[in-house]
C-alpha cells in the first residue's frame, strides 16, 4: 500500500526528548561528555570575563561548543551556523539549546572576539583539551613542524608603503618587484607574502606550527606566526622551550631538513632536546646523532605531523582563513588543533579499552621506541603559555646559558612576542643585558616596535 505524503502538520507537540534522539553511538556523544569535563574546569576563568550585575550574556560554554561544530562539520560562516543550529536537531542537543529554544544572532560572536574569543583562552582550552589525553600522549618523543595558511587578502591588495596607489594602485602589478620591506597588504597588513618550496606559487600567508607527539599523533603544542624563512625554526624553540620547562630528562624532536642549521641544533640541544631532524647536505647533523635507533625511528614517525594539517584544511577552517590579524588567526589556529585532540581523544580510548585484554595500550604501546630504552611519563603542568601580539618574555640568565637565553629572546622578538620595553626593564635579564650580542636584540626588537607603530 501506498504511504500518504500528506504535508499538512499534524501535531503540535512532541513527546520524544532530544535526547532520545541522538543514537547512542554517535561519535558526537563522547566528544560532548569530553567538552564537558573541559569547560566545567574553565568556569574560574568564564567567571573574570563577566560582570556580577546586568543582564545575563550568552553563556560562554555555548558559544565555543556552537564554534566546535563549526569545525566539525566545515560550516563556513557563523551567519550559516546559526541557521543550521534553528533547524539541526543534534546540533541544538550538543549546544545544550532545548528545541524549542530561540538562537542567538551570529553577531554574537563578533562582540565577543576580544573577551571571550581570543589567544589566552584558546590556550586555556587547549591545556585543558590536552589534560583530557593523559595515558594517551609520548612525553618524551615529538615532532615540529609548519603549514602554510593561506591569508583573507588579495593580491592586489599588496601595495607599496610609501605611495597610496588609490583604489586602482594593485590592479596590475606585473614586472613590478614586490618584497615584504617595501610592500603590505591594505586589507590585512600583518600577512606577508610567502612561498613554502621554490616554483610554487608566493600568496599572502600566515605560519601555523605544531608540536606533535609520536604516540598518537596528538598536538602537544600549536602557535602561529606571521610566514618569513626563520618563523618555522623560531617557532618550534619557543614551543620546545615551555614544554622542557621543569623537566630533568631529554626529549626527542623530529624534523624535515628546513630545521637542518647550526643554529637550531645548537640551540636545542642547550634545552636538553635531542634533534632527530632530517639530513642534509653539509648539514648540522652528524653521525653522532643518527647512528642511534632512535634516530631512524623519529624519522619514521614524522608523517604524523602531517596528519592535522591535513584534517585542519580539509575539514576544519584553515585551508584559508577568513579573519584579518595575527591575533585571530592565531586563536582559530589554537582552537582548531583542540578541536583535533577532542575528535582523536574518544577513539583513543575506545581503542585502548578494547586492547587492554592483550593488545599494545596505554604505556606499553610505547615500547615501540625500542631504541630509546625509556618509558613513557605523564609529567605534571606543561601547559603552553599564552601568546599575545606583544607580552613579555623573561629568560632567567641564571637557569640557562647565556647564548642561549638571547638565542630564545631573538626568537621571541621576531616573531612579535616580546615588547622592547620588557627587554629593558625587565629585572631577570640583567646578567644578559652585559653581553654584547644583547645589543643586536635591542636593535631587532626597536624595529619591530616601529612596524607595529606604523600598522597601528
Amino acid at each position: 500500500m501506498r504511504g500518504d505524503d500528506q504535508q499538512l502538520q499534524t501535531g503540535m507537540f512532541s513527546y520524544v526528548a532530544l535526547e532520545d534522539r541522538i543514537p547512542a553511538d554517535h561519535p558526537l556523544r563522547g566528544v560532548r561528555k569530553l567538552v564537558d569535563t573541559v569547560l566545567a574546569g574553565m568556569t574560574k576563568d568564564f567567571d573574570g570575563l563577566y560582570s556580577e550585575v546586568g543582564r545575563p550574556s550568552i553563556a560562554p560554554e555555548r558559544l565555543l561548543r556552537a564554534l566546535l561544530l563549526q569545525v566539525f562539520y566545515s560550516v563556513r560562516s557563523e551567519r550559516l551556523l546559526m541557521e543550521q543550529l534553528n533547524y539541526n536537531l543534534l546540533f541544538r542537543w550538543f549546544v545544550g539549546l532545548e528545541i524549542d529554544e530561540e538562537v542567538w544572532n551570529h553577531a554574537v560572536f563578533s562582540k565577543n572576539r576580544d573577551r571571550l574569543l581570543n589567544q589566552d583562552l584558546a590556550q586555556k582550552f587547549f591545556a585543558q583539551v590536552k589534560e583530557q589525553a593523559a595515558g594517551l600522549m609520548s612525553d618524551e618523543h615529538f615532532t615540529v613542524d609548519g603549514t602554510l595558511i593561506e591569508a583573507w587578502a588579495g593580491q592586489k591588495s599588496f601595495r607599496r608603503k610609501d605611495v597610496d596607489g588609490g583604489p586602482k594602485g594593485g590592479a596590475d602589478f606585473h614586472g613590478e618587484p614586490r618584497r615584504n620591506h617595501t610592500h603590505a597588504s591594505r586589507t590585512d597588513p600583518e600577512a606577508r607574502l610567502y612561498k613554502k618550496s621554490a616554483g610554487q606559487e608566493a600568496k599572502l600567508s600566515y605560519l601555523g606550527h605544531t608540536l606533535v607527539e609520536n604516540r598518537n599523533g596528538l598536538i602537544a603544542a600549536a602557535m602561529t606566526t606571521q610566514a618569513d624563512g626563520r618563523a618555522e625554526r623560531d617557532a618550534a624553540l619557543l614551543m620546545l622551550h615551555q614544554l622542557t620547562r621543569g623537566r630533568s630528562r631529554r626529549i626527542t624532536a623530529g624534523a624535515d631538513k628546513a630545521y637542518d642549521t647550526q643554529d637550531f641544533v645548537s640551540t636545542v640541544r642547550e634545552l636538553g632536546v635531542t634533534p632527530h631532524v632530517a639530513r642534509r647536505q653539509n648539514g648540522a647533523i652528524d653521525d653522532r646523532t643518527s647512528r642511534h635507533p632512535g634516530y631512524a625511528i623519529s624519522l619514521s614517525k614524522r608523517w604524523l605531523v602531517e596528519k592535522p594539517f591535513g584534517w585542519l584544511k580539509q575539514i576544519g577552517p584553515l585551508k584559508k582563513v577568513k579573519l584579518r590579524g595575527l591575533a585571530k588567526v592565531d586563536w582559530l589556529f589554537v582552537f582548531s588543533c583542540a578541536a583535533f585532540n577532542l575528535i582523536r581523544i574518544p577513539k583513543l580510548r575506545a581503542q585502548s579499552a578494547s586492547s587492554s585484554d592483550g593488545g599494545l595500550h596505554g604505556g606499553a604501546k610505547a615500547r615501540e621506541f625500542a631504541g630509546y630504552r625509556s618509558q613513557d611519563r605523564i609529567v605534571g603542568d606543561d601547559r603552553p603559555r599564552s601568546r599575545g601580539l606583544v607580552s613579555s618574555w623573561r629568560t632567567d640568565g641564571s637557569l640557562w646559558p647565556k647564548r642561549l637565553g638571547l638565542r630564545l629572546l631573538k626568537a621571541s622578538v621576531l616573531q612579535n612576542y616580546c615588547a622592547y620595553t620588557a627587554l629593558l626593564d625587565d629585572p631577570l635579564l640583567k646578567d644578559l643585558r652585559k653581553e654584547k650580542a644583547f645589543d643586536e636584540v635591542l636593535t631587532t626588537a626597536s624595529k619591530c616596535q616601529l612596524l607595529l607603530k606604523e600598522r597601528k
